[in-house]
């Protein structure tokens, strides 16, 4: 089983150290996500407790749902799920996330009775994204995507957050009225890319996080 695991955490592009199973990890509040969650810094918002952040560059629910098992096997006591931008931003589409996100959660449920699961919500994309030279290589060439395609698809995916959240009776942290200005991310909270947060607007997150662990 311990060999099932390293192999599923090489696989999936995640560090091995972050999937290798740990009878110490009750009290662990662990950070699940695309490189939005790997660029925040956990450990220095929040010192005093027990985190680990295993967010990778580029990660769609596809990717998470393959590899569930690997972040299963850590057993923490909270999850905080970010996941869809990258879904999105490639022209997979909204049915394909949602029915991926539905079953993450179950998944998750099942495995972990016991652990406290945070849904958190979408942040919606600047204009800056469609120039980015990282994103004129990752979208598919067929998909003629832009980031306002994206952002009117994301208010409806929230939405289905929180429809998830309620029948699930899961947490819903909601990061997008916080960091929208008229529906396009706040350029106060722009790394530059369109997609990705700054200092700032990291600053933001951990405030936002905060009273849920």
């Amino acid at each position: 089983m311990k060999l099932l695991v390293i192999q599923l955490a090489i696989l999936s592009g995640f560090s091995h150290q972050a999937f290798a199973q740990n009878s110490t990890n009750r009290g662990l509040v662990l950070f699940v996500g695309s490189s939005m969650t790997g660029r925040f810094e956990q450990h220095k918002a929040f010192p005093k407790l027990k985190t680990q952040n295993i967010g990778k560059d580029g990660l769609g629910s596809d990717g998470l749902l393959a590899n569930l098992e690997s972040v299963i096997a850590l057993n923490p006591q909270k999850i905080l799920l970010e996941i869809g931008i990258n879904d999105l931003l490639m022209g997979n589409g909204l049915v394909n996330l949602k029915n991926n996100y539905s079953q993450i959660i179950d998944r998750i449920q099942l495995a972990l009775p016991n652990c406290v699961v945070f849904i958190q919500t979408m942040l919606p994309v600047g204009d800056s994204v469609e120039n980015s030279f990282d994103m004129k290589n990752y979208w598919r060439p067929d998909s003629e995507h832009t980031s306002l395609q994206s952002n009117n698809q994301i208010p409806a995916f929230n939405d289905f957050l929180q429809k998830l959240a309620n029948e699930r009776k899961l947490k819903l942290i909601n990061f997008y009225p916080r960091f929208q200005k008229k529906g396009r991310l706040n350029k106060k909270y722009d790394s530059g890319d369109g997609i990705h947060i700054n200092e700032k607007g990291y600053k933001l997150w951990a405030k936002l996080v905060k009273p849920y662990l």
